[in-house]
């Protein structure tokens, strides 16, 4: 948020994204960078924010860390973050109201940033592999079944169409599951149990005529 002209983060989250195309598919907040590794993304944010001139708004920044450690701006925008991060992973994780902190910067009132859990939590996506009819994915039972799986939502309806990058980038995305855990480590082994327990059936369309 920006608030009086100044940036409060809510936290860092790491993201992934598949080597070809830069599809989105997993988020965990917080982020398991070290405070050394934070602070440039810190300065970062607080430099783009300034230089923007961005205030009484919520704001999402994505960057790229280096492999030497510098920082890379992708974008920013004076609106929240999407894939789940702010309506569902930030509060999940650390408590923060984030969606009514949304209306509170934007009346001119102060965020509550006060954390009041301490908890890991992410979103993976189930992307499809191939184009087609999507007609359901098999498996959901046993990902709800998981302890620690807190929502598995629908990205796409059944009998959607589903196209592959780089023809699309909004029609591969299947469903989401978000989890959470007390330690980082157990959210990724539950996102990788459900993407092995996902089974989309895809079916073949073949061209008229």
């Amino acid at each position: 948020f920006v608030h009086g002209g100044e940036a409060l983060v809510a936290g860092i989250t790491d993201k992934w994204v598949t080597d070809d195309h830069y599809v989105e598919y997993r988020e965990i907040h917080p982020t398991a960078l070290p405070a050394s590794a934070q602070e440039p993304i810190m300065c970062l944010t607080r430099t783009v924010v300034a230089g923007l001139g961005l205030d009484s708004c919520a704001f999402h920044l994505e960057c790229r860390r280096l492999e030497d450690g510098a920082v890379k701006l992708l974008e920013i925008a004076a609106r929240p973050g999407a894939g789940f991060i702010t309506s569902h992973l930030i509060p999940m994780s650390t408590g923060i109201p984030f969606c009514a902190d949304f209306i509170r910067v934007a009346t001119g009132e102060a965020p509550d940033m006060r954390r009041t859990r301490s908890l890991y939590a992410g979103r993976h996506s189930i992307l499809a592999g191939t184009d087609g009819r999507f007609d359901g994915i098999d498996g959901v039972e046993e990902i709800l079944r998981l302890w620690e799986v807190e929502h598995f939502f629908w990205e796409l309806a059944a009998g959607a169409e589903v196209v592959l990058p780089p023809d699309a980038a909004w029609k591969v995305n299947l469903a989401s599951v978000i989890a959470s855990a007390a330690a980082y480590e157990d959210v990724e082994a539950v996102l990788d149990h459900s993407q092995r327990l996902a089974r989309p059936r895809i079916a073949r369309v073949d061209p008229p005529g």
